[in-house]
């Protein structure tokens, strides 16, 4: 097996995709371009199964392929490639949101020519992958390992993850734009207990509600045992630290099924002139979608806001735990049980109110200060389930969606 650096340049408004062919000591064995990456040349390149691919941003080479081969009225072949901004991500947590000569010169120590040919800048991408492993004492044999095998995708799926951060852009200023029309008359702070999120299903065991007015007056408390129907794994959990539910196991396998509260868990979710909100509100999102989903059961559409991303300093993501601590007064501070989905849903709401106090704004305007905070439950499904590095088993089968042409639509 052969290894394969790709690098997209536009020359004179065309295409041009520059390869560097390397073995494993990363001794370059041929280099050259496609200058019709859409040419039945490339397709048969990608797919003659000796080759390992990689490119420096997998999303950006897809999307620059797909206008390429639009032009041609052909599709875009969908082959395995690694994400090279992926890979030193997972060996150092940084990287993101760097150009490939920035990069380039950080670890390689070299200023990268502007006006380099497509090969060569290929070749400058082998150079780049070799001195990141090299520094980070890693190796390409480790590729099918974790944390490296989350960073590969089919072209195909990086060029529909595109599409649905548009699409996912789209629906925020949607949301944004019609906040003033929404009429929101009171807050549901929902969270959520699982057994386990084995293949990023949710396996969920407590759901817990609190249901206020505007002014953050309680109207309501719902709180749901529920029987996940799949074992408990809440220890070991790959670095993060193990959980203590607050309740035996024996309690929750005794409560009745996820279908049982469906109509109820609704009713709460999509009554009239509710916003929903929740701290780190993705993963309660995509955690009720699954286990619906494994239920064969529709779909709850609502809007939301997470209150984490308001609370956040823009480099890093702070618990709720740390939030509580910080935004609500001493004096205010209730005794809450760790891990009970209702209690926790109280501390988000209570973390909402003093923040939202001490900012001097109204909802309204908070929200609108804070646009990445609000979606629809619908639109962040659509984002999530198009992550490139989303292995295919973690896709629930009823809801995923996937908007890239095959070969079988033609």
């Amino acid at each position: 097996m052969s290894y394969c650096a790709l690098h997209p340049s536009v020359e004179e408004g065309a295409l041009r995709l520059g390869y560097a062919i390397f073995n494993e000591d990363f001794l370059f064995e041929e280099v050259g371009v496609f200058k019709t990456p859409s040419a039945k040349e490339f397709h048969e390149f990608v797919n003659r199964g000796d080759l390992t691919f990689f490119a420096y941003d997998s999303c950006e080479m897809a999307l620059m392929l797909e206008e390429d081969a639009s032009k041609a009225n052909v599709l875009v072949p969908d082959f395995l490639c690694y994400d090279v901004v992926c890979l030193i991500f997972s060996m150092c947590g940084k990287g993101k949101g760097m150009s490939f000569p920035e990069m380039y010169f950080s670890l390689v120590g070299e200023d990268l020519r502007d006006n380099l040919p497509p090969a060569q800048k290929a070749k400058a991408l082998g150079i780049l992958i070799r001195e990141g492993f090299s520094y980070f004492h890693r190796s390409l044999d480790e590729l099918n390992l974790n944390p490296f095998r989350d960073c590969n995708c089919y072209m195909h799926g990086c060029f529909n993850a595109v599409l649905s951060k548009r699409q996912f852009d789209k629906n925020i200023e949607d949301v944004y734009s019609n906040l003033d029309n929404l009429g929101i008359e009171k807050l549901v702070f929902f969270d959520l207990e699982c057994a386990n999120c084995f293949d990023g299903v949710g396996k969920i065991c407590e759901f817990g509600a609190v249901i206020t007015d505007l002014e953050f007056n309680v109207l309501k408390r719902d709180f749901m045992l529920i029987n996940p129907e799949d074992r408990f794994a809440l220890a070991g959990r790959n670095g993060s630290p193990d959980l203590k539910l607050a309740y035996p196991e024996k309690t929750y396998f005794n409560s009745p099924k996820l279908a049982y509260y469906e109509s109820q868990i609704r009713s709460i979710m999509q009554s009239k002139g509710t916003m929903v909100a929740g701290f780190a509100i993705g993963n309660d999102v995509s955690f009720l979608a699954t286990d619906l989903n494994s239920y064969d059961l529709p779909q709850i559409e609502y809007p939301c806001f997470d209150v984490q991303e308001w609370v956040s300093p823009p480099d890093h993501s702070i618990s709720l735990e740390k939030a509580y601590a910080e935004v609500v007064p001493t004096e205010e501070k209730r005794p809450f049980r760790e891990h009970r989905s209702v209690d926790d849903a109280e501390m988000t709401m209570l973390v909402a109110k003093f923040y939202l106090q001490s900012s001097g704004k109204t909802l309204i305007e908070l929200l609108k200060e804070h646009p990445k905070s609000i979606y629809t439950s619908q639109g962040f499904l659509d984002l999530w389930l198009s992550e490139p590095d989303l292995p295919k088993g973690k896709r629930p089968r009823l809801i995923e969606r996937f908007p890239y042409r095959k070969q079988s639509d033609q």
